[in-house]
C-alpha cells in the first residue's frame, strides 16, 4: 500500500478569505453602524473595512494553523 501525502491547508486561500469576509463584515457594519460624529460616512466604512480585514486575516490564520496542526497529529507526522 502506497503512502498517501498528508493533507495540509492552503494558507494562501484561508488568508484572502478571512480578509475579503473581514472587509464586507467591516464594511456592512460601516454602512448600517451609527453614525459617528466628525466622520464621512465614506471614511467610516473604510476605517471599518480595514479593521475587519486585519481582524479576519487574524482568524483565517488562526484556523489554518489550527487545522495543519490538527491534520499533523491525526496523520501521526
Amino acid at each position: 500500500m502506497s503512502a498517501q501525502p498528508r493533507r495540509m491547508p492552503n494558507f494562501t486561500r484561508f488568508l484572502i478569505t478571512g480578509g475579503v469576509l473581514g472587509i464586507i463584515v467591516g464594511a456592512i457594519v460601516g454602512a448600517y453602524g451609527a453614525d459617528v460624529p466628525n466622520y464621512d460616512s465614506g471614511t467610516e466604512i473604510a476605517y471599518l473595512a480595514a479593521f475587519g480585514l486585519l481582524i479576519g486575516l487574524g482568524v483565517a490564520g488562526l484556523v489554518a494553523v489550527g487545522l495543519d496542526a490538527w491534520l499533523r497529529r491525526r496523520s501521526g507526522d
